[in-house]
C-alpha cells in the first residue's frame, strides 16, 4: 500500500468507521468493544484498498468504509475463519450456541433452570477422581500387608472376573471354601477401610448420578409428548 493510500485511511476512512460503530451499528459479540471492532475494520479496509490498489482502481473513502462495515455487521473478523466456532459469522448464522459460561444451563428452557444440568456437568470426566485414586492406593498398601498371600491371590482372581467354581478349581478346594475366604476378606478390609468401602467401589458418584436421572426424565417427557401427539391423531 502506498503511503498515499495510508494517509486517506487515516484522515478519510477511520473517521467513518468511529462514527457507525460509535453509535451502536455493529452487533458485539463476547468480550468485543467499539476500539476493538474499529481496529478491525481498519485491519479490513486496509486489505479492500490494498488489494485495489494492486488491480489499478480507484478507490473512494466511503466505499472502503462500507464494505468494511458491511464485513463486520456480518460477522467477519480479521484474522478469524468461517470454520472457527467461535467466529461471530457461524454464531450470527444459529449453528453455534455461544458459551457464555459453563454453569450455564443446557436445556431447551422449558423446565426448571435449577434442574437442568450445565455444560460443566456434560464435560465433567466420567472416570475416578485422580487424589481418590491415589489415596485409594495409599489405603490399599496397608490393607495388603494384613492379608495373607492366598487371600491376595483369590482376591486378584475375583477382580479377573473368575467364578467361585473356577477360583476353586485353581486352589483345588471346594466352593463354599473360596465362600468363606471371601467372607474373610471382606470383613478384613471394611475393618481397615470402613464399612461403606465395598459400597463405595460400585457406586456411582452424586452428579454422574443426578445427571442420568435428568436424561432418564427428559426421555420420560419426550415419550408422553409423542404418546399424546398420536393419541391426538
Amino acid at each position: 500500500m502506498s503511503p498515499k493510500m495510508g494517509q486517506m485511511l487515516l484522515d478519510s476512512v477511520r473517521p467513518i468507521l468511529h462514527a457507525v460503530i460509535g453509535r451502536g451499528k455493529v452487533k458485539f459479540f463476547g468480550a468485543e468493544d467499539a476500539e476493538e471492532l474499529e481496529a478491525d475494520a481498519m485491519a479490513q479496509a486496509a486489505a479492500i484498498v490494498d488489494s485495489a490498489e494492486r488491480a489499478g482502481k480507484e478507490v473512494f473513502p466511503s466505499s472502503v468504509a462500507y464494505f468494511a462495515l458491511c464485513n463486520l455487521q456480518k460477522g467477519r473478523r480479521w484474522g478469524c475463519s468461517a470454520g472457527d466456532l467461535m467466529s461471530p459469522a457461524l454464531r450470527l448464522s444459529g449453528k453455534v450456541r455461544a458459551v457464555e459460561s459453563l454453569d450455564a444451563p443446557i436445556g431447551n428452557g422449558d423446565e426448571d433452570p435449577d434442574d437442568e444440568p450445565t455444560l460443566l456437568d456434560s464435560l465433567a470426566s466420567s472416570g475416578e477422581d485422580p487424589a481418590s485414586a491415589s489415596a485409594r492406593v495409599i489405603d490399599w498398601d496397608a490393607v495388603a500387608a494384613t492379608l495373607e498371600n492366598r487371600e491376595l491371590e483369590i482376591l486378584g482372581a475375583t477382580a479377573a472376573g473368575l467364578q467361585g467354581t473356577e477360583i476353586a478349581a485353581a486352589f483345588n478346594v471346594s466352593t463354599p471354601r473360596i465362600t468363606q475366604i471371601k467372607r474373610a476378606i471382606g470383613d478384613k478390609l471394611r475393618y481397615e477401610l470402613g464399612n461403606d468401602v465395598l459400597t463405595a467401589c460400585v457406586c456411582e458418584t452424586q452428579w454422574q448420578g443426578g445427571l442420568r436421572a435428568y436424561k432418564e426424565k427428559r426421555a420420560c417427557r419426550y415419550d408422553d409428548r409423542a404418546a399424546t401427539r398420536k393419541g391426538k391423531k
